[in-house]
């Protein structure tokens, strides 16, 4: 994991009880003329794969 997702995961462990923290991307989605739709829909491609029963 990257220094930034582990910020935030001691953030949400530690303050508000969150002990399941995962990261999920969507990339580029400020360069002009991105996929905007395509890079959202991995995203949520991502997000579904995750077994969050």
């Amino acid at each position: 994991m990257d220094k930034p997702i582990l910020y935030v995961k001691a953030l949400a462990q530690n303050y508000y009880g969150i002990r399941d923290v995962r990261k999920i991307e969507a990339l580029g989605l400020d360069i002009y003329g991105a996929d905007v739709n395509g890079i959202l829909t991995a995203a949520a491609d991502q997000l579904r794969e995750m077994n969050l029963d």
